[in-house]
């Protein structure tokens, strides 16, 4: 029986931040071209399902799981990507990036959003809502919570969105978004 390299798994998986996965064993520490070991804590996980934050490449996959409190990377051969039907939109946007079938719902952008290139390009998101904080505190003299950093620019999004004229997706997507950062930033990721 030949074994799965993890690059051979990666791209069987083809995973991408939003996707729901099973982790299914553990792994041996440095297993298959897997440059990470595997915690004790991490056993937990085995036979629960979670959603795909980032893929670190040879490091693994961080998987945001409900309960989970820390952040581990789990290679790619011990999962198992599970399909769900969903409802989705009828025509692709033009700014939507699209598997081989069908387009994503707005939630699916937002999430594949801030779970994807968002933190490498800006920071953890309670640590950049915080920064955001710190700045409108000067300029409106008063204190600001990074919870309220998201809801004002949820707002902002909904004055935009609320324009008869307009036809931009991405407010809805920012807009799904914002509620996504602020359950981001209650876990302090």
């Amino acid at each position: 029986m030949k074994v799965e390299t993890l690059q051979e798994a990666k791209e069987r998986l083809n995973l991408r931040p939003g996707d729901k996965v099973k982790v299914l064993r553990k792994a041996n520490d440095y297993e298959n071209d897997w440059h990470n070991s595997w915690a004790d804590e991490m056993t937990e996980y085995i036979g629960k399902t979670g959603i795909v934050i980032s893929d670190g490449g040879v490091k693994g996959i961080s998987i945001d799981f409900e309960d989970n409190e820390m952040d581990f990377d789990f290679p790619h051969f011990v999962l198992e990507k599970i399909e769900e039907e969903k409802e989705y939109i009828q025509q692709k946007p033009a700014s939507v990036k699209m598997d081989d079938k069908k387009p994503m719902t707005v939630l699916e952008e937002a999430q594949s959003l801030i779970y994807g290139d968002r933190e490498q390009d800006y920071g953890k998101t309670s640590d950049n809502f915080a920064d955001i904080a710190k700045g409108w505190e000067v300029i409106t003299k008063t204190s600001i919570t990074p919870e309220q950093v998201a809801l004002m620019m949820a707002w902002l999004k909904i004055c935009r969105a609320n324009k008869d004229n307009c036809e931009k997706r991405d407010s809805y997507v920012d807009l799904a978004g914002y509620a996504g950062c602020i359950e981001k930033i209650k876990k302090g990721i």
